[in-house]
This record gives C-alpha cells, sequence and structure tokens, in this order.
C-alpha cells in the first residue's frame, strides 16, 4: 500500500515539474534528461512510470488536465466552459503539449474523451455508442483548428462553437 502511494506521489510530482516548465515558455522539444534534471528525479524512476516521453504526456493530459477539467462539472456545457477557460488560462502548457505530443493528431484519442464526457453529462443512458464515437469529429476539429491558428478565437467564440457541435450531436441523437 505504501508504495502505490508513493508512486502516486512520484507520478504528481514528475506531472506537477513538467506543467511549470512547459507553462514557462514555448518549446520545442521537452526531454527525458529535462524532466530528470527538474524533477530531481533518476531516469530509472521516470522510466519505471513512463515508458517514453509519449507515454508520459498522455498521461498528463489524462491524470492532470482532464482531471483537473473536469472537477465540478455537471453539463456539457459546463464542461467546454471549463475546457476553453483552462486552455486560455494555461495558453503556453496547452500548445506545448499540442506541439510536443501526439494528442492532437490522435483524432480517436480525443473522439473517445469527448464521446466519454458527452455520456457522462448528457446521455446518461450511453445513446451514443462507441460505434457512434465519430460523432463528435466537429468537436475534436473545431478544438485542432483553435490550436492551429494559435487560439486566436476568443472565448466566446470558441465557446460558442463547441456548443454548437454539442447541439447538433443531441439534435441528431433525438
Amino acid at each position: 500500500m505504501e508504495n502505490i502511494n508513493s508512486i502516486n506521489l512520484t507520478q504528481l510530482h514528475l506531472f506537477s515539474t513538467a506543467k511549470e516548465a512547459l507553462s514557462s515558455r514555448v518549446m520545442m522539444k521537452y526531454t527525458i534528461t529535462d524532466l530528470e534534471r527538474q524533477s530531481q528525479k533518476g531516469r530509472s524512476v521516470i522510466y519505471y512510470h513512463f515508458q517514453c516521453m509519449e507515454d508520459f504526456y498522455f498521461e498528463l493530459f489524462e491524470k492532470y488536465i482532464i482531471a483537473e477539467v473536469t472537477k465540478g462539472c455537471s453539463s456539457y456545457e459546463e464542461l467546454v466552459v471549463s475546457v476553453v477557460d483552462f486552455i486560455l488560462s494555461n495558453k503556453i502548457l496547452c500548445q506545448n503539449l499540442a506541439n510536443l505530443s501526439n494528442i492532437l493528431n490522435k483524432p480517436d484519442y480525443l473522439l473517445n474523451k469527448f464521446a466519454s464526457c458527452f455520456n457522462k453529462f448528457e446521455l446518461p443512458d450511453n445513446k451514443l455508442k462507441p460505434s457512434q464515437y465519430h460523432l463528435m469529429g466537429g468537436i475534436v476539429h473545431t478544438i485542432q483548428t483553435w490550436f492551429e491558428k494559435d487560439l486566436k478565437l476568443t472565448k466566446v467564440e470558441m465557446v460558442d462553437q463547441l456548443l454548437e457541435q454539442g447541439d447538433l450531436l443531441r439534435n441528431y441523437l433525438k
């Protein structure tokens, strides 16, 4: 039991270290060596938890960012506002994660994440089946385009676009 807690604490430390570094400036690369030096954890400790930096980025996104963004949300509308607020409040971090990882280039991964949240908040009877997750493509495309345009849209514009995508999906599933 104690070992599990130390693993979680170690991962939290690595995530916090990386989040701080990736929030400071736009980076062309962030390596295991960078994480090792900044976290003051040995390379073997990092590799014990993550196979490579790509795995680290996905875990950071999954366990740290998604958890933070979805906390307190009880509807799709609240989730959209929370996602947009998080991205705008953490522009450099989010741009670095988008540029340094393949998260935005893995539409199936993002489709599954959004579909899961949409089901949780909007479709408690799980009307959206895994075979229909492609319907979330408009939401994923909207976010990918926002990043490609260096997050130039305003909060209101982005929220409106994502809510419109959700409305289209809701209407389709009726």
